[in-house]
């Protein structure tokens, strides 16, 4: 897209392609975007919508901004492949209300005096979240209220059946 925004108010699916470049993904409220292909953006993320990205790639690198820029990721989404990179230390800046579920791998990378800070952008803590089998790889990276966490599968509870005895009949 040559660093051009990308707005989707309605349903738009990239079935194992590509598109590059995007200055900033807008998702609107009324939005889908299923991703099966790879989604490079160079700006801001910001999801009010749905994005479904069970089987596709994400790719978040500040491309289209300048060095030391804010980059800013809102909504909810799962993610297959995250990506969040930057050679001149931008920051990702995690909105309030953000909840990313990477599901096969994370990977965050900056450069050696220049890393990439991932940061919450009201002060409160903010998780990018992991699933148990998902990997993790990072380089280079500074987090300012900003934890990346295993999803947690809530343990499943028995409601315990009281068994008659004889002395009931």
């Amino acid at each position: 897209l040559a660093c051009q925004p990308m707005d989707i108010s309605g349903s738009y699916s990239l079935s194992g392609g590509s598109v590059l470049k995007a200055s900033k993904l807008q998702v609107e409220a009324s939005g889908i975007l299923n991703v099966q292909g790879l989604l490079e953006v160079g700006g801001d993320f910001i999801n009010a919508g749905q994005v479904i990205a069970n089987a596709g790639s994400i790719s978040l690198n500040g491309a289209c901004l300048p060095a030391g820029a804010t980059i800013k990721i809102s909504g909810t989404g799962t993610i297959a492949n995250l990506t969040i990179s930057s050679n001149s230390g931008q920051s990702f800046e995690i909105q309030p209300g953000a909840n990313i579920t990477v599901t096969q791998q994370l990977t965050v990378t900056g450069e050696p005096g220049k890393p990439v800070q991932l940061t919450s952008a009201n002060g409160q803590a903010s998780n990018i979240q992991v699933a148990p089998s998902a990997q993790v790889s990072q380089s280079n990276v500074v987090t300012n209220n900003v934890a990346i966490t295993p999803t947690v599968t809530p343990p499943v509870t028995a409601t315990a059946t009281p068994v008659p005895t004889l002395g009931d009949a």
